[in-house]
C-alpha cells in the first residue's frame, strides 16, 4: 500500500473509532439520566385486552416489584409495532405465572389514528394488554425519556427507577440480563 494511501486509511480508522466511542458515550449518558429520574404514569390510561376495554390507573409501586415498560411513540408505526408485539407473548405470560413484574405497553398513535387503532385492538382480541395513550401523556411527563427507541422499552423498579434499559428479547445477553434483575430478590 502506498505511504498516502495508508496514511488515508490510518485517518478514517481513528475516525470511526472516535466516532463510535462518542455514540457510545453518549448512549450511556442518556441511559445514566433515565434511569436517575421517577418514570410516573398518567393518572388513568385505557387498556385493551382480549377484546375488552377499561380504564386503568397505573401505579409503579404497586405489586408485583418490577414494570416491564415498552412504549410506541406517534413517531413509529403503531400497527406495525402490534403485529411485532406477538414475540411478548411468552414473556407475558411468564409474568403473569411468576408474579415477578407486569408487562406494559403503551401506544401513542398518531394524530387522528386513536379510534382506528382502538377499534383494531377491540375486533382482534389482542392476548396482550396495551394502554392507548392518545394524548402521548406518557412521555410528555417523562421527559428524560430519551426520544431514540432503543430507550422506549425498560424496567423499573417499585420507586419508578429505570434499572434495565432495552429490549429484553434483542438477544441472549439481554434477556439473562433481564432475567438476572427480575430473580435477584
Amino acid at each position: 500500500m502506498s505511504k498516502p494511501l495508508s496514511k488515508i486509511v490510518r485517518w478514517v480508522l481513528v475516525a470511526f473509532a472516535v466516532g463510535l466511542l462518542s455514540c457510545l458515550i453518549i448512549g450511556n449518558r442518556k441511559g445514566r439520566r433515565m434511569s436517575q429520574c421517577v418514570i410516573t404514569f398518567p393518572d388513568s390510561l385505557e387498556c385493551i385486552y382480549d377484546g375488552i376495554a377499561l380504564t386503568r390507573h397505573l401505579d409503579v409501586a404497586a405489586p408485583p416489584a418490577y414494570k416491564l415498560v415498552m412504549v410506541v411513540d406517534s413517531l413509529q408505526c403503531s400497527y406495525c409495532k402490534i403485529g411485532r408485539l406477538q414475540r411478548y407473548k411468552d414473556l407475558f405470560e411468564e409474568s403473569l405465572e411468576e408474579g415477578q413484574f407486569d408487562l406494559v405497553v403503551i401506544l401513542s398513535p398518531k394524530r387522528g389514528e386513536a379510534e382506528s387503532l382502538r377499534e383494531f385492538l377491540l375486533a382482534h382480541d389482542f392476548s396482550l394488554p396495551i394502554y392507548l395513550d392518545s394524548g402521548n401523556t406518557f412521555l410528555g411527563m417523562n421527559r428524560c425519556i430519551p426520544s431514540d427507541v432503543d430507550y422506549h422499552s425498560f424496567l423499573l423498579d417499585a420507586s419508578g427507577h429505570a434499572v434495565f434499559i432495552g429490549d429484553p428479547l434483542k438477544g441472549n445477553r439481554s434477556y439473562k440480563k433481564f432475567e438476572r434483575l427480575i430473580w435477584q430478590d
